[in-house]
C-alpha cells in the first residue's frame, strides 16, 4: 500500500474509534493480479475509474466504498459534484468508505467528514442460466437529510435471494449539501445554491449508467427507491430535469414531495455566514468543515439539507411540477406505513390532555380545532401520544393520497401501506431514544424497511409470516425494477392507482385481525378519516 493510502487509513481509523461501531472506514489501493470469486460471481471488476475487488460472502459479492465523484472538499465545497480521479491497480473495495457528516440522532453519532462521495455495490454470486443482464435497484438512505449513511443498510438480501444489483449511494447532508447564499448562486453555471445533496445522488445515478453492466446489470432496467428523507429525494428526481433517462421506475416510501423557497433558504443561511464571520463564499471555504458544521447547527434553518427551488435541477416546485405533468414520465410506486408518526409520538411524553389541545390546535389552526378534537378524542385511546401519533400520521397518509392522484393522472402509478403492527421496532443506534413504558409504535415509520433490506436500527428476526410478507415485497420490488409493473407470485395482483377509485395494496401478514395478509384495498382514505383532512 502506498505511503498516502496508509496514512488515509491510519486516520480513519482513528475517526471509526470516536465516531460509530456502525461506520467503518477507509479503501486502500494495491497491486493484485484479477481473480474470479469463489461463488461464482466476478470478484474483481472494472469501472470507469480502475479495476476494484470485492469481498465474496459465499451468496453474494459487495464492492464497498467506491467513488462516484471527487471529495467535495477546499474549493469543491458547496459546489455541484465533479468526476472522481481514475485510480492503478486494483482497489480494495471489502470496507466502506466513512460516511457523510451528520448530526447524532437515530441514524448514528455524529460525524465530520467531507470526503465521503462513494456507494456500495451487492450483487449474487450466482446467476440462474441464461439470465445475462440484471435489474439494477438504487436505494437513497433517509435521515432527515441531516444523519444517516448507506452503511447502516445491507444489500446483499436483495441482490443474493432475488438476483438484483443494489447500489447504495451517499450524499451531502446538512449545511454542506444545503447551504444557499446569493454569492453562491451567484458563481454558479445555473444561478442556483442549496441542491448538492440532490446534485450528488445525480452524479451517483450516472455512475450506475456507466458502470452498472460491469456488475451484472442493465443500464436500461434502473428502479431508484428512497425511504423517509430518501423517499423525498426520489420524488425531487423525478421532477428534476437534469435527472432525465438516468432511472425507468421510481419508488417513495414514506417521503413527501417538498422543497424550500430561495428566500427563506436565503436567510438561513445568511445566519450561517454571519455566525461564522464571513461575507461570501470564499471565506466559509476557508474554515475547517468542524467549525462550519457546529455553527450550522446553532442558529435557525442553519443545517438543512432539503434542495432550493431554482436552476436547471429544480426549477419549480416539486408538487406545482407534479400537478402540470413536468416530471420525468417513469412508473411510480408511493405510499405509506399505516401508523407512519406514531414512532415519532412518543417524543412527546408526557403529553398532558391540555398539551394534547395545544399541539392539535397549533396544527391545525383555531378555526380547525374542535373539529379536529371531536374526531380523535382522548378516551379512544390507550395513551394521549397515540391520539396525537393518529392525527399526524392520518394528515400525512391524506396528503400522500393526494400526491399519488395527481401522479396517476401523468404516469402510472401504485400505492402501497404498509400494515404489518407487530413488525420489529425501531431502535436507535446513535443516540438514546427510550420509549415510554408500555408503549408500542405499530407500523410505523422505518418498520417496512427491514422487509427490504437488512436496516441496522430494527433489531429482532422475522417471523415466519414475516418472512412472507419480505419475500413478496422484495419480489414485488424486483419485477418493479425489471418491467416497471410490481408483481409477486406469491401475492395479489397490484392495481393501478387513480383518485377515484384509490385502489392500493395493503401489505400484511396473515394474522388474527387479517387473515388474507397482502391484499387490495379501497379503504386507506376511510381509514385514516381523509374526508376530515381534505376539508380543512
Amino acid at each position: 500500500m502506498k505511503p498516502s493510502a496508509l496514512r488515509r487509513a491510519a486516520r480513519a481509523c482513528a475517526a471509526l474509534a470516536t465516531v460509530s461501531a456502525v461506520v467503518t472506514a477507509g479503501a486502500g489501493i494495491a497491486s493484485a493480479t484479477p481473480r474470479p470469486g469463489s461463488g461464482g460471481g466476478a470478484l474483481v471488476v472494472r469501472t470507469d475509474l480502475g479495476v476494484a475487488r470485492g469481498l465474496d460472502n459465499g451468496s453474494s459479492v459487495e464492492f464497498l466504498g467506491l467513488p462516484f465523484a471527487a471529495p467535495p472538499v477546499g474549493k469543491l465545497r458547496w459546489k455541484p459534484p465533479v468526476p472522481a480521479r481514475p485510480w492503478r491497480g486494483v482497489r480494495d473495495a471489502t470496507r466502506p468508505h466513512q460516511q457523510c457528516s451528520a448530526v447524532a440522532g437515530g441514524d448514528g453519532l455524529e460525524v465530520v467528514n467531507e470526503d465521503c462521495l462513494y456507494l456500495n455495490v451487492y450483487r449474487p454470486a450466482k446467476v440462474s442460466p441464461g439470465k445475462r443482464k440484471l435489474p439494477v435497484m438504487v436505494f437513497i438512505h433517509g435521515g432527515a437529510s441531516t444523519q444517516g449513511s448507506p452503511g447502516i443498510y445491507d444489500g446483499r438480501k436483495l441482490a443474493d435471494a432475488h438476483e438484483a444489483v443494489v447500489v447504495m449511494p451517499a450524499y451531502r447532508l446538512g449545511v454542506f449539501a444545503g447551504l444557499a447564499l446569493p454569492s453562491l448562486t451567484t458563481e454558479s453555471a445555473d444561478r442556483s445554491s442549496g441542491n448538492y445533496g440532490l446534485l450528488d445522488q445525480q452524479a451517483a445515478l450516472r455512475w450506475v449508467r456507466r458502470n452498472a453492466a460491469a456488475f451484472g446489470g442493465d443500464p436500461r432496467e434502473v428502479s431508484v427507491l428512497g425511504q423517509s428523507a430518501g423517499g423525498s429525494a426520489v420524488c425531487h428526481q423525478l421532477v428534476s430535469p437534469t435527472a432525465a433517462g438516468l432511472f425507468t421506475s421510481a419508488a417513495i416510501w414514506s417521503g413527501g414531495c417538498s422543497a424550500r423557497q430561495q428566500a427563506d433558504a436565503y436567510v438561513a443561511g445568511k445566519r450561517v455566514a454571519t455566525a461564522l464571520g464571513c461575507e461570501d463564499a470564499r471565506c466559509l471555504r476557508a474554515l475547517p468543515a468542524d467549525r462550519v458544521f457546529r455553527a450550522a447547527q446553532g442558529v435557525a434553518g442553519g443545517n438543512s439539507g432539503s434542495p432550493v427551488i431554482g436552476g436547471r435541477a429544480l426549477p419549480l416546485d416539486p408538487m406545482r411540477a407534479i400537478t402540470t405533468g413536468r416530471i420525468n414520465k417513469v412508473p411510480v410506486v408511493i405510499g405509506v406505513a399505516r401508523d407512519e408518526w406514531m414512532g415519532f409520538a412518543f417524543g412527546l411524553y408526557p403529553l398532558s390532555p391540555e398539551g394534547y389541545v395545544k399541539e392539535v390546535t397549533a396544527k391545525v389552526g383555531q378555526a380547525n380545532a374542535q373539529r379536529v378534537l371531536s374526531a380523535y378524542p382522548l378516551r379512544d385511546y390507550e395513551h394521549t401520544e397515540y391520539a396525537m401519533g393518529t392525527v399526524n400520521t392520518d394528515q400525512y397518509i391524506c396528503r400522500t393520497l393526494q400526491t399519488a392522484g395527481h401522479l396517476a393522472s401523468k404516469t402510472r402509478t401504485y400505492f402501497y401501506e404498509f400494515g404489518d403492527r407487530d413488525a420489529p421496532q425501531w431502535r436507535s443506534i446513535g443516540t438514546p431514544m427510550p420509549p415510554p413504558p408500555g408503549y408500542h409504535a405499530g407500523a410505523a415509520h422505518t418498520t417496512e424497511i427491514q422487509y427490504v433490506f437488512a436496516y441496522k436500527a430494527t433489531p429482532g428476526a422475522l417471523n415466519a409470516a414475516q418472512l412472507k410478507l419480505s419475500r413478496q415485497m422484495r419480489n414485488y420490488y424486483l419485477s418493479f425494477a425489471e418491467k416497471g409493473t410490481p408483481k409477486a407470485y406469491d401475492g395479489p395482483r397490484w392495481p393501478t392507482f387513480d383518485a377515484a377509485r384509490q385502489r392500493s395494496l395493503f401489505l400484511d401478514t396473515v394474522n388474527k385481525n387479517n387473515p388474507v395478509g397482502t391484499h387490495v384495498s379501497t379503504s386507506t382514505g376511510d381509514r385514516h378519516k381523509c374526508g376530515l383532512w381534505n376539508s380543512l
